[in-house]
């Protein structure tokens, strides 16, 4: 069912399809309600794979009787529709020093997590004190202290430890 009403055999006026051996196509029909689709497509390499990417029109009269025409393509970049009637995304104003801010905060993310990941940080692990009185609390020398760089050997550095 198209545009509210069924189609049969007798409401086509046109009909065609044609596919040539490299892939290419085209097809297109029209009706007697004044319905008209055209496409035509091939196959394209896109990225590692191939898909079809066609373009094509379409036109009918709205309930309303305003002619209705819409061209579109579809490819890699998606899918793409213009016509008079397809509507338009409104322009918004960018307020003035938005695009700075935006560099700035960026740049400033970017250097905080350059920081994080130049810098080492250092895990210290001492030896446990058990202490039954706290009047004779023993303190150990920092030989007894082993400093660790906090990287990918930590981990195993801190389980030979325990």
């Amino acid at each position: 069912m198209i545009g509210g009403s069924s189609i049969f055999s007798d409401d086509i006026l046109r009909s065609e399809f044609e596919m040539a051996d490299d892939g290419q196509f085209q097809y297109g029909f029209e009706t007697r309600d004044g319905i008209v689709v055209d496409a035509a497509g091939e196959n394209r390499q896109i990225g590692d794979g191939v898909g079809a990417v066609m373009r094509g029109s379409y036109s009918y009269t709205s309930p309303e009787g305003i002619d209705v025409t819409i061209n579109w393509e579809a490819d890699e970049n998606g899918f793409r529709a213009s016509g008079d009637q397809v509507p338009a995304v409104p322009e918004r104003p960018v307020p003035s020093g938005a695009a700075e801010q935006a560099v700035a905060a960026v740049e400033e993310e970017a250097a905080a997590a350059a920081d994080a990941a130049a810098v080492s940080v250092p895990v210290v692990s001492a030896p446990a004190v058990v202490v039954a009185d706290p009047a004779e609390s023993v303190v150990p020398d920092e030989s007894a202290f082993i400093v660790l760089e906090a990287d990918s050997e930590t981990a195993e550095q801190e389980e030979l430890l325990s």
